[in-house]
């Protein structure tokens, strides 16, 4: 939910799709939030993507120990 979302601003997160994009259906980075359009935008460190809501299949928080 956007809720969940806005919790998580930042955090390392896994976000799993049902259909590849770019290639990949696996991305891992910071969440930077939700765009103007609602879109899920993350941070991979070398661009940010943006993702429709209805295209991720998972998303959760990566922790490292």
């Amino acid at each position: 939910t956007d809720a969940h979302i806005s919790m998580c601003l930042g955090e390392q997160v896994e976000l799993k799709l049902y259909a590849p994009k770019n290639g990949a259906k696996t991305f891992t980075g910071a969440l930077v939030g939700l765009s103007g359009e609602g879109k899920v935008v993350i941070d991979l460190g070398n661009e940010q993507i943006e993702f429709e809501k209805n295209e991720i299949a998972k998303m959760h928080t990566v922790f490292k120990f």
